[in-house]
């Protein structure tokens, strides 16, 4: 644990990513307006995901945002190490242990930020952990207590982000693996099992459907959000070119890294172990030890298929197969005996010892290049800049898909969608933004990050005509344009700070290697 918390140091008070700084921008002006989910924003994000930051900027700013990865890789750590444990044996915990801060703590696929993905994976290991407690328990009455804890972690990943239905799917895997290998007396306690994380699952939901009709936008349209959009954005990324280079990327990143190498002899480990093929160590238990490995044989075809039906292909993606991986690790490389110990766990243990050294050499480049200050820094020299030239009370819209700046800068947006595709899917020809900007409470400053026009939204120019009568342009920051509207659209005119050097809002190396690479 305080291995995974050091490894992230270094990236703590790096500027936030376009997600990090988007979702601390949402949650410090949560229930600010009643024109979205959260207020004046709209985002397609579960209300955990935005309390937790919301509680981590309360306390912490930006920074504490960095604090809260510190906390769910601590906690992938413990919850990993103690599968792996339960189920069989200290092999299994020194293994685990190891791979989950190695891989909660990987630049390669950005699990050093704190995107949606890494505190769900947080609940996700912790709601495995509760579920091999839960069937290894002596009595039915400790089962179900601890299968309701199960439900409701398994429940919570779910709420900070949707699509991470894993704890269920190992739940359900698990329990009927159990029931299928238990012809005895311990049936009973896998079916309290059952029972309490079906108890557990019900009171999240029911605490959700209360939120939602009480002080949310309602349990219909937040259904909407999270699952109804992902649906209608489908068509709106596969117009894209972008995201099918970046499954190129994503392809290249997992073999070129062992990663996929790893995921499969765990796999094919987890199987055997299900299905008896290997003999396992001495003193285990084995109903325990093989339901594990039902479970998480079926969390990894789950986790795959989760990555890979996300249609954007974004690397941090793969941290959904963080916990799964370091716990199927574990398992393999412990849970066998040492006379039966198969091709397969040496393999498994080999790919994990590949993808330490490479996630290894690429954490000591990432950190070296947040030390010198050279990650995000486009957006933070622009974000400052803004900051500067501000006044009290203006406001900021950013094209496109870059709500870190809007944080950076410390201003509200009065255009409710800050990221790209919510604007390519729910304002797809601009008309809510032509709307504010012809409007009597225009933004004061627009920056154009990426081109109005991008996607075919602006068509005939509506939008990029309005600007050009109603604003001045009155820099370029980092290549980007800003325009501030001018004194005939009720603004005053004045100077503006300096415009920085070239050599100021240089990206560095770092964030052209791995944001800029186009195939």
């Amino acid at each position: 644990m305080a291995a995974a918390v050091l490894l992230r140091l270094p990236f703590v008070a790096s500027p936030l990513g376009i997600d990090e700084g988007g979702y601390a921008y949402v949650a410090a002006n949560w229930n600010v307006g009643d024109g979205g989910i959260y207020g004046e924003q709209w985002v397609d994000r579960p209300p955990l995901l935005i309390a937790l930051y919301a509680i981590a900027v309360a306390l912490a700013g930006d920074v504490g945002v960095r604090l809260l990865g510190c906390v769910a890789a601590a906690l992938i750590v413990v919850a990993s190490a103690g599968v792996a444990h339960r189920a069989a044996g200290r092999t299994a915990m020194t293994w685990s242990a190891v791979a989950a801060v190695v891989l909660s703590s990987s630049t390669l696929w950005q699990a050093h930020t704190v995107n949606a993905e890494l505190p769900a994976a947080a609940f996700v290991a912790a709601a495995v952990w509760m579920t091999v407690l839960a069937l290894g328990s002596t009595t039915w009455r400790r089962a179900f207590a601890m299968a309701i804890g199960a439900g409701v972690l398994a429940g919570c990943a779910v709420l900070v982000k949707q699509s991470f239905l894993d704890g269920f799917v190992f739940a359900g895997a698990a329990v009927v693996g159990a029931l299928v290998l238990e012809r005895g007396p311990r049936r009973r306690r896998v079916a309290a099992v059952l029972a309490g994380g079906v108890v557990g699952a019900a009171v999240v939901a029911a605490v959700l459907v209360a939120w939602a009709q009480a002080v949310g936008p309602g349990i219909g349209e937040l259904l909407d959000a999270l699952y109804g959009f992902r649906i209608d954005a489908r068509g709106a990324i596969g117009d894209a070119a972008a995201p099918d280079e970046r499954a190129v990327l994503l392809l290249v990143l997992v073999s070129a890294s062992g990663l996929l190498s790893l995921l499969a002899y765990t796999w094919i480990g987890l199987v055997r172990l299900a299905r008896g093929d290997q003999s396992v160590r001495a003193g285990a238990d084995e109903l325990l030890l093989r339901s594990t490995a039902v479970g998480l044989a079926a969390l990894s075809v789950w986790g795959v298929f989760a990555v890979t039906q996300g249609g954007n292909w974004w690397r941090h993606y793969l941290v959904q197969l963080v916990p799964v991986l370091a716990m199927g690790l574990g398992v393999v490389a412990g849970g066998v005996s040492d006379r039966a110990r198969s091709r397969i766990a040496r393999g498994s243990t080999r790919a994990g010892a590949v993808v330490s050294v490479v996630v290894g050499v690429a954490w000591a480049i990432g950190a070296a290049w947040s030390a010198t200050g050279n990650v995000q820094r486009e957006v933070a020299v622009a974000g400052d800049w803004l900051k500067d030239a501000s006044r009290p009370g203006d406001t900021l819209v950013v094209t496109w898909g870059h709500p870190n700046v809007l944080r950076r800068s410390g201003l509200n947006s009065p255009y409710g969608l800050a990221w790209s595709l919510p604007v390519r899917v729910r304002d797809p020809r601009l008309d809510d933004l032509r709307a504010l900007v012809a409007g009597k409470a225009p933004p004061t400053w627009i920056v154009e990050w990426q081109p109005i026009g991008l996607w075919g939204l602006d068509r005939g120019g509506r939008v990029q005509t309005l600007v050009e009568q109603r604003y001045d342009h009155v820099a370029d920051v980092c290549h980007r344009a800003i325009y501030r509207l001018s004194s005939s659209g009720g603004s005053d005119t004045g100077s503006v700070p300096s415009v920085p050097s070239a050599s100021d809002c240089d990206p560095g190396l770092w964030d052209r290697a791995v944001d800029g690479l186009r195939w």
